[in-house]
């Protein structure tokens, strides 16, 4: 099993708990398919500038932690940070 294989996500993992959290935040009860397809990328492509991120903070403090993850979080609350390249 190569590297580039074993980091790549199975497509859909999450879709089910998307649709859900969709109708939550006033989707419809059963969204399009393409819809929860795009919400999944976002959301994945997301978490891993997150965790890049983190790791980045981490690695310069010479300790990678939680609390890298929760520093952003907060560093990053009400900023811009959730729709970079969006634009």
């Amino acid at each position: 099993m190569n590297d580039s294989s074993s980091l790549h996500l199975t497509r859909g993992v999450f879709q089910k708990k998307l649709q859900h959290m969709m109708y939550g935040f006033g989707d419809d009860p059963n969204p399009l398919p393409e819809n929860v397809a795009l919400m999944e990328d976002i959301v994945v492509e997301y978490v891993t500038d997150l965790v890049h991120e983190a790791l980045d903070i981490g690695t310069n403090r010479g300790k990678f932690s939680v609390e890298d993850f929760l520093y952003l979080i907060r560093k990053f609350a009400g900023s811009n940070f959730y729709s970079r390249g969006c634009i």
